[in-house]
């Protein structure tokens, strides 16, 4: 990999009460050189969402994957090169602008439930202090998360 590009993902979000006018873009920058410092930043691609997006979160244990929740809930995901799909994944049962998400197979060697769940696993706090595993509500009074993918656990 060249280390003088980066692949970069960035959100233009519109009006908080215009639907629909939220972009996402991905980008390339390239350092022209390391004497005078200066980038070439190139648009590969702008992707329009049809809600406003609340978070955008790295896949854990990817650079290649981003989670994208948007204001109502809904997940969608987006992979380099390939672009932004909607998820499989089932929405969050309220906006959760603290979100999470593993891959099942990072842990399916310790836990027989993720290889029955076959998907991954997506943990998300709301404004309200509710911690949801998926569309479970796990607890009602969390202060904050941490999914854990190296010591394979979630703490709350």
């Amino acid at each position: 990999a060249d280390r003088d590009v980066v692949e970069l993902i960035g959100l233009i979000s519109g009006p908080y009460h215009v639907m629909g006018s939220d972009k996402i873009l991905e980008l390339v920058a390239k350092l022209n050189s390391k004497e005078d410092a200066t980038a070439e930043l190139n648009i590969v691609e702008i992707m329009h969402v049809d809600q406003s997006v609340l978070r955008i979160k790295q896949w854990s244990g990817s650079d290649q994957k981003l989670l994208i929740e948007l204001i109502d809930g809904q997940l969608m995901e987006y992979t380099v090169g390939s672009g932004l799909i909607p998820s499989d994944l089932e929405p969050m049962l309220e906006p959760c602008p603290w979100i999470d998400v593993l891959d099942v197979k990072d842990i399916a060697h310790i836990s027989e439930y993720a290889l029955e769940l076959g998907k991954p696993i997506v943990v998300g706090m709301s404004r309200r202090s509710r911690l949801y595993f998926g569309e479970h509500l796990i607890s009602s009074g969390a202060s904050s998360f941490l999914l854990s993918k190296s010591h394979q656990f979630l703490c709350y």
